[in-house]
């Protein structure tokens, strides 16, 4: 994946395309790593993915490329120390609500002097290199979910937070949030609009910037707004896509979950 845009840059960057797993098939999750796919979140909040599947998925998949983010279940250091010892350089923190929030997350994310992470790295249990704590604080980006009313409200001060590398919006969460639609909520682009409040926040702050958009429509307006890391399909949406190819004439149309 590109590197987050200098906020003084005001070069619209190309979209990194992603792809989100939510069903955790070990076979089906290497070949979607193979397809060229910039990178994929496995997503354990709301997928069937627990400790023992995203270790097959990271072990099958190895270095990538794609590069490997893991959306956890929530805000638990635990399961974010989890996340990165089998590999994941990216991970996706939902709910976060402030910047003690924020502040925990990276906490959960880094080794000391940065962060709190416990040590416990198992590439080697892979006969795998692990990388030294320095070397995996230099990798590791933590990634706030706005997806809350709560942190759209306290947006700048979950933006200075030490050690936090981006932002990945949850617009279906954000949309019921806030009581309306995830289309109106797209549509809306006035200045103070909540989604060109993120970006603008986000290029002020120097924040990688990411969103779920997972159907060609979504994904093309995130990409207008100024969102760089869109996850533009999942893996149910390939399946579905596949079998329509091979069923031609039928109604089926991919899934956008």
């Amino acid at each position: 994946m590109a590197p987050p845009r200098d906020a003084a840059d005001s070069t619209r960057a190309p979209v990194a395309r992603g792809v989100w797993v939510t069903m955790g098939d070990v076979g089906t999750t290497r070949r979607i790593a193979a397809a060229g796919f910039d990178w994929l979140c496995l997503d354990q909040q709301h997928g069937l993915l627990d400790r023992a599947r995203l270790a097959e998925i990271m072990r099958g998949i190895g270095d990538g490329p794609p590069e490997i983010a893991v959306r956890v279940a929530a805000l638990d250091a635990a399961e974010i120390g989890f996340a990165l010892d089998v590999g994941a350089t990216i991970v996706i923190i939902p709910m976060i609500e402030h910047a003690d929030d924020a502040r925990a997350a990276v906490n959960a994310g880094l080794y000391p002097p940065r962060g709190r992470r416990s040590w416990g790295p198992i590439a080697p249990l892979w006969m795998r290199d692990a990388p030294t704590a320095a070397e995996a604080n230099d990798r590791t980006r933590v990634w706030a979910m706005i997806e809350t009313r709560g942190a759209l409200e306290q947006l700048d001060e979950i933006l200075q937070v030490d050690g936090l590398d981006g932002v990945f919006l949850g617009p279906n969460d954000l949309s019921l949030a806030l009581g309306t639609t995830l289309d109106a909520l797209l549509a809306d682009s006035r200045s103070d609009a909540p989604l060109p409040r993120i970006v603008a926040a986000c290029r002020r702050a120097g924040l990688a910037l990411g969103a779920y958009g997972a159907d060609a429509g979504r994904t093309a307006r995130l990409a207008e707004l100024g969102f760089e890391f869109i996850a533009v399909t999942t893996d149910v949406a390939i399946v579905d896509a596949g079998a329509a190819l091979a069923l031609p004439g039928t109604t089926t149309a991919p899934s956008a979950y």
